[in-house]
């Protein structure tokens, strides 16, 4: 199939694309982690066919103790041969559906995150805020028992909550925010099995005004792992990345190899080594950048850094050329990391309608990785959700309507067993709504067109 990109300088899809017809295909490739195109933190340079920059270290910016000489890694091979087709879609996911409500406030709640919900065993947790009054809260669920509850969260300003990551370690929830600086809360929860009560323990802040959010995860060792990145209007581009070990020590390091205005970031620890994976997504790179680190005694050590870690080597397994989402799990049970985003296989159906296959690639520890396309054209730069679990692969997107030209419809897709099913959840309040995601659990959240939160579940 040919791909359409934007700006005619790809071939146009011939065709359309019927809905709910699907077939995907695993492509094996080999990524190229280090090379000679990316750098050790502190410096990289731009490919001068996409845009101009230069990315150079800040003087007020710390750097890591060393520069490490990134890791050589084969070549990917040009024209990736496919594996296997996967049958059609059989059948109809059974999802679940539970309109949200708290009754200690009257007013509407709206999702506070940038989709991936805390999850520590059993229990998870959603961000939300009342729509007027912006106080922030958390709907707490343990999967077990299915009880469910509502805690208000204390705070020290109602600013600085954008893009929300949290983290759940038993009755510590971590709050990581801010559009510039970047804010750290650190809440304590109490009650049992689920929090009735929250208290603010500490608030850390991050980076300048130039700042914005990216991800934040907690390590197998217990540590934290928070990365933002800077627009380039009160000095360079780059990655911050802060490091809190176990005895609660941060450490901050900068990382500069890739354009970072109008980025996305996504961070993994990968299943079997251990290793901590970042990847971005610049607006208008028409790539996805990878840094690779090594948690030791004293942080996180760089091994490498990769701006054309998926580019247009891998054919429409490219990322969209404008600024699509990026969301990752590790999948434990295959021993890789798995990457969704909107990729380059893309059809212009008006001026202003764009769409993109969303593309799952699952990389191993070496970097090498294999393809696969969800055959639906989503919206090109709309948020994804994506989880693992032991039922499947989960990805939640808003197809465009081929008819209307609008992707105000959420729906949920599952690959399992060679196939993809799919199910409409419904219409969104607006269709660039934010959507939750759990860990390692079909669990969804998103405002409806009847200004509730749904959460959605699955087996």
């Amino acid at each position: 199939m040919s791909r359409a990109i934007l700006g005619g300088s790809r071939r146009s899809l011939v065709g359309l694309l019927v809905f709910f017809v699907f077939a995907a295909t695993f492509v094996p490739a080999q990524a190229a982690p280090g090379g000679n195109k990316g750098g050790g933190g502190g410096g990289g340079k731009c490919n001068p066919k996409k845009t101009t920059c230069s990315e150079p270290t800040p003087e007020s910016s710390p750097t890591p103790e060393s520069s490490p000489t990134p890791e050589s890694s084969p070549t990917p091979e040009s024209s990736p041969t496919p594996e296997s087709s996967p049958s059609a879609p059989t059948g109809e996911l059974q999802v679940s559906d539970t309109a949200l409500a708290n009754p200690a406030i009257a007013d509407t709640l709206v999702p506070l995150g940038r989709g991936r919900m805390a999850v520590d065993g059993s229990r998870s947790i959603l961000l939300y805020e009342e729509r007027f009054g912006h106080r922030p809260w958390i709907y707490a669920r343990d999967a077990v028992s299915g009880s469910e509850g509502h805690v208000a969260l204390p705070y020290d300003s109602l600013t600085g909550w954008s893009d929300a990551a949290a983290v759940l370690r038993g009755s510590d929830l971590w709050i990581f925010s801010g559009s510039g600086p970047m804010y750290l809360r650190h809440y304590t929860l109490a009650g049992s099995p689920l929090p009735t009560s929250a208290s603010l323990a500490s608030v850390k802040t991050f980076g300048d005004a130039d700042s914005r959010p990216g991800d934040m995860i907690r390590l197998s060792s217990g540590s934290l792992v928070a990365v933002w990145h800077q627009q380039g209007a009160l000095g360079s581009q780059g990655h911050y990345v802060a490091y809190r070990s176990t005895a609660g020590q941060w450490t901050t390091q900068y990382v500069g190899f890739i354009p970072t205005r109008a980025s996305k970031d996504a961070l993994a620890q990968h299943p079997v080594d251990q290793s901590v994976w970042l990847f971005n997504n610049p607006d208008a790179w028409s790539s996805i950048g990878a840094a690779h680190f090594t948690e030791t005694t004293s942080g996180l050590r760089v091994d490498w850094t990769n701006p054309y870690f998926i580019d247009s080597r891998f054919g429409e397994y490219d990322a969209d050329p404008e600024n699509p989402d990026v969301v990752v799990a590790p999948d434990a049970s295959t021993g890789e990391i798995v990457l969704a985003y909107q990729s380059a296989q893309r059809k212009m159906f008006s001026t202003s309608v764009a769409g993109s296959y969303p593309a799952i690639a699952r990389i191993s520890t070496s970097g090498s990785m294999r393809f696969m396309h969800l055959p639906i054209y989503v919206e090109r730069i709309s948020r994804l959700g994506l989880v693992i679990s032991p039922s499947g692969l989960w990805l939640l997107h808003r197809p465009v309507n081929t008819t209307t030209l609008t992707f105000d419809d959420l729906y949920l897709s599952r690959y399992a067993g060679g196939s993809w099913q799919t199910k409409k959840l419904g219409t969104l309040f607006h269709r660039y709504e934010r959507v939750a995601y759990g860990v390692g659990r079909a669990e969804f959240a998103a405002r409806m067109a009847d200004e509730r939160i749904h959460a959605y579940r699955s087996n």
